[in-house]
């Protein structure tokens, strides 16, 4: 999938999440969507070097 089709997921996803809450549009602009998916790859590499310090941890 490219990333506008992962933007575009994103948005969509996000945009239900906010009328499910209540609240309109989230009203972000392309740059602000790929700033968010660019932090949520920047944690989830955190947690894997965070699984493979404790995987080694373990073997220790």
């Amino acid at each position: 999938m490219s990333s506008n089709e992962e933007i575009s997921a994103e948005m969509q996803r996000l945009n239900l999440l906010a009328e499910m809450s209540g609240s309109a549009d989230l009203g972000l602009d392309v740059e602000g969507w790929e700033e968010i998916i660019q932090c949520q790859d920047g944690i989830k590499r955190e947690i894997d070097e965070v699984d493979k310090d404790l995987q080694i941890l373990h073997v220790a």
